[in-house]
C-alpha cells in the first residue's frame, strides 16, 4: 500500500505512544489559505497587516473621543424581558394544565406582553433566560416559561405557568390574566378593558346598607386578631377586603378605613404589632395590604409604626417595600423617610417592580 502523499512525501506514522518524527509543519501561506477556506467554506481570509492608526481626519481633532454608555434599568428604556430565542419544550416533560399556545408570533412579543401584565398586577419578577420568576402579594411563588413550539406547533410560542409555593384565590386570577394576555396585544387588551369594567361587590349607590355594619364586623375581627395564626390571617384578609374599594365600593371601604384608626385605635395597634413582631411572612404581608388600603383614604399615625415602615422600605423584598411606600403621605416624608424611599426606588428598578419605583418617585417629587 502506497503511504506517500500527493507530493511523494511519506505520511506520518502514528503507531506507538510517541509523537511521530516525520510530521512536517509547512508554513506555506498558500496551503494555509487553501485549508482554511476549505474548512469554513467561505472566501479566503486576507493575510494582510491590520492598521490600528488613527485616520488622518481624526488624528489631530480635539473632538475625537470614545462614546460613553449611560447605565439604565431595563424597564425604563425597553421591555424588561428581552427574549429573542427560546428553547423547545424539553423531551419527556409534560406541560402544566396552566399552559397555552400563542400562534404566529415570536418570543420577544410574547415576553413583552407578559412582562406588561406582571407590571400592571404589581407582581415581582426576575427574568432569567426563558423563565420569569414571580412573587405575588400573597406570597405565592411561581414561574412563567416560554418555549418554542415543535412540529405542528412550530409556528408559535408555548407559555407555561408553574406554581412553586404558596396558594391563594388571587393567584388563579393572575394565571388567567397571564395566559389570556399572552394571546392579545396591548390594543386588543385596551378594547376589552373599555367594554369590561370591573364593578365592586357592593354598590356605593345602595342606600339600604346599614351604616353600623362596618362597626359590627370590626368588633368580630378584633377577636379574630387575638386568635391563633390561621385565625389572625383570616381576620386580616377580612379587614383587607372590607377596606378594598374594588370589592366593597369607595363609601364602605372609606368608612371602614376610618374606623380602623379611630377611637382608641385597637385594630391599628394590633395590626402594627403584627408587622413589628411577627415572624410569619404571610401575616406581615396581609397586614401591610390592610394598612396600604387604609392609607388610601386617611393618613396613618406614624408615632409607633414609622420605624417598622422604614425597615420594610429598606428590606430586599420589593412587595413589602411597595406596600410600605403606599402607607406614607407626602406631608409625612422627612429626611429619614426620603433616604429610605431612594433606596426602595433603586430596589424597584433592580427587581423589575415598576409599581415600587413609581410610588417612591411620586412621593419624592412632591417633597423635594
Amino acid at each position: 500500500m502506497d503511504r506517500t502523499d500527493k507530493n511523494g512525501m511519506p505520511l506520518p506514522s502514528f503507531s506507538g505512544s510517541r509523537m511521530p518524527m516525520n510530521v512536517a509543519f509547512n508554513s506555506n501561506e498558500d496551503d494555509v489559505l487553501e485549508e482554511t477556506t476549505r474548512r469554513v467554506e467561505c472566501v479566503a481570509p486576507q493575510m494582510t497587516p491590520v492598521d490600528f492608526t488613527v485616520p488622518p481626519s481624526l488624528e489631530n481633532s480635539s473632538t475625537f473621543s470614545t462614546p460613553t454608555t449611560k447605565r439604565t434599568y431595563l424597564h425604563s428604556q425597553a421591555a424588561p424581558w428581552q427574549l429573542f430565542e427560546v428553547p423547545c419544550v424539553p423531551e419527556f416533560q409534560p406541560l402544566e394544565p396552566t399552559s397555552t399556545f400563542v400562534p404566529h408570533i415570536g418570543a420577544f412579543d410574547v415576553a413583552t406582553r407578559i412582562s406588561q401584565i406582571l407590571k400592571e398586577r404589581n407582581i415581582q419578577a426576575d427574568y432569567v433566560d426563558n423563565e420569569a420568576e414571580c412573587l405575588t402579594f400573597d406570597n405565592v411563588e411561581f414561574s412563567v416559561y416560554l418555549y418554542q413550539g415543535k412540529k405542528k406547533y412550530s409556528h408559535g410560542i408555548v407559555v407555561e405557568v408553574q406554581r412553586l409555593s404558596g396558594n391563594s384565590l388571587n393567584f388563579y386570577n393572575d394565571v388567567k390574566a397571564i395566559l389570556d394576555g399572552a394571546q392579545l396585544n396591548q390594543e386588543e387588551r385596551r378594547q376589552i378593558k373599555r367594554t369590561k369594567i370591573a364593578t365592586p361587590l357592593v354598590s356605593d349607590d345602595d342606600e339600604s346598607d346599614d351604616e353600623d355594619s362596618p362597626a359590627s364586623s370590626l368588633d368580630f375581627t378584633i377577636k379574630m386578631l387575638e386568635g391563633g395564626l390561621d385565625v389572625q390571617l383570616l381576620g386580616l384578609q377580612t379587614l383587607s377586603s372590607m377596606t378594598d374599594a374594588s370589592k366593597m365600593g369607595s363609601r364602605i371601604a372609606a368608612a371602614t378605613s376610618l374606623k380602623v384608626i379611630s377611637g382608641n385605635q385597637v385594630i391599628f395597634c394590633k395590626v402594627s404589632d403584627i408587622v413589628s413582631h411577627s415572624d410569619e411572612q404571610n401575616l406581615i404581608m396581609q397586614a401591610m395590604i390592610l394598612l396600604s388600603n387604609v392609607a388610601r383614604f386617611t393618613t396613618l399615625p406614624l408615632k409607633n409604626s414609622k420605624k417598622d415602615l422604614i425597615k420594610l422600605l429598606n428590606s430586599d423584598r420589593p412587595q413589602l417595600a411597595y406596600l410600605a411606600a403606599k402607607c406614607f403621605k407626602t406631608n409625612q416624608v422627612d429626611s429619614v423617610i426620603a433616604d429610605a424611599l431612594h433606596e426602595a426606588k433603586k430596589l424597584g428598578q433592580l427587581k423589575n417592580h415598576p409599581g415600587l419605583a413609581e410610588c417612591c418617585t411620586n412621593l419624592l417629587e412632591h417633597t423635594d
